[in-house]
């Protein structure tokens, strides 16, 4: 089976091969403002972001584990000083997945799963993250059109501000450096470290859910019977927990159409 690193031509990695690793590698990318002074770690590179006010600035990690990553949350909210008003609307976190060890057909149906999952990622980030013109949901948008496609078509179609984004798998149309990685961009600015860690779970759950089942195809699931919520609680359980089974159901209801029309494009 074809690789994500294979297909969008993903060539070696500056990390000293962690990305080859298997299992669940991410990159995340916090945004905060109201800083008053910076931190110093090998691990987090800080970058000026112009579309934060009051002294906001990003603060990106290298590609890490689970545990690394949440070590890393901490060490940031604990030696980071900021004003009082830290967040804003402005404010995100993205989290980088990297797939670039999956089969392109496997990110293909991780595309389809995460689309008809999207209404309980968006129920945990809450309305505003929802509305807003820099994480749009799938669903808000002409994606669907694209279910049928595989995902070398998917990609130089896709929209950069979608909260699901994977234009970074490959090379972008402004020549952006193709990473191997899905970005989700929904959560908003926050040193919770509960609330950071419900949502990394969930991230990690989706990819171990896909790198264990590589064969897995959710249009086929649906057809033999399987219902969103049952989904929800086999691939995303940190997020299904946070809703009943009949919540779940009605809460994508449509998206669970938008995938059913996937049928009749690529199998894989």
């Amino acid at each position: 089976m074809s690789l994500v690193k294979d297909v969008f031509q993903i060539n070696g990695s500056s990390y000293g091969g962690v990305l080859d690793k298997d299992g669940f590698i991410c990159g995340c990318e916090f945004e905060i403002e109201s800083v008053k002074t910076h931190i110093d770690h090998p691990s987090i590179v800080v970058v000026e972001d112009h579309s934060l006010r009051n002294s906001g600035y990003e603060y990106k990690t290298r590609p890490s584990t689970y545990e690394e990553t949440l070590e890393l949350f901490d060490y940031l909210h604990k030696n980071l000083k900021v004003g009082p008003e830290p967040f804003s609307h402005r404010t995100s976190i993205h989290v980088h997945v990297n797939v670039r060890n999956l089969p392109v057909a496997t990110v293909r149906q991780m595309v389809l799963t995460y689309a008809l999952l999207e209404p309980l990622f968006f129920k945990f980030v809450g309305p505003e993250r929802e509305h807003n013109i820099f994480c749009v949901p799938l669903s808000f948008t002409t994606m669907p059109s694209l279910y049928k496609k595989d995902i070398k078509f998917m990609h130089g179609a896709w929209h950069k501000y979608t909260a699901f984004n994977i234009l970074p798998l490959g090379l972008g149309k402004n020549s952006e450096q193709g990473l191997g990685t899905i970005e989700f961009r929904h959560l908003y600015g926050t040193n919770k470290r509960e609330v950071f860690q419900t949502w990394l779970l969930a991230l990690k759950q989706l990819y171990d859910f896909f790198n264990k089942n590589r064969d897995f195809d959710v249009a086929e699931a649906l057809e033999k019977g399987t219902n969103a919520a049952e989904l929800a609680m086999d691939i995303v359980p940190a997020l299904a927990a946070k809703s009943t089974y009949s919540e779940i159901n009605k809460l994508c209801q449509d998206t669970v159409l938008d995938v059913k029309l996937s049928v009749g494009g690529l199998a894989k």
